[in-house]
């Protein structure tokens, strides 16, 4: 295990190379589809890592209840990804540990008709907190 100090630095880092990636309309890959993922679905998650807006979580929200998500899930993983836009220093390791449990908790609340189809916005999501949570040793 790194020490505090280092994991926050990786995990701070962790997200602000994501955001940045996300944010840039860089071509990201499904980690789950092995597709590229539409990049105004990759641009949407970007802005919602990189600035955690009102706008940009409601914009994230209806895609991904329109997909079929449990609007109270929704909100959680939302919520949780918005915070990863001021999650600094030690406070980062935790942030990203939380919206990978929002993710769970979408994933396990969510109708087996949303995991068959999910929506692009969706599959942004999962390639971002794969790459995050690498930095705290979770996959």
């Amino acid at each position: 295990a790194l020490p505090i100090g280092e994991a926050s630095a990786a995990a701070s880092a962790a997200i602000t190379s994501t955001a940045r990636e996300f944010s840039s309309g860089a071509a990201v890959t499904s980690p789950v589809t092995g597709q590229t993922i539409p990049a105004a679905a990759v641009q949407a998650i970007g802005s919602l890592l990189t600035g955690g807006s009102p706008a940009a979580v409601a914009q994230v929200g209806a895609a991904l209840t329109a997909g079929g998500a449990p609007a109270a899930a929704v909100s959680n993983l939302t919520q949780a990804l918005a915070n990863l836009a001021s999650a600094t220093g030690n406070a980062a390791p935790s942030a990203i540990i939380a919206a990978v449990n929002a993710y769970n908790t979408l994933v396990k609340d969510a109708p087996a008709s949303f995991l068959r189809n999910p929506p692009a916005d969706f599959l942004a999501i999962q390639a971002a907190l794969s790459q995050m949570a690498r930095s705290v040793g979770r996959h």
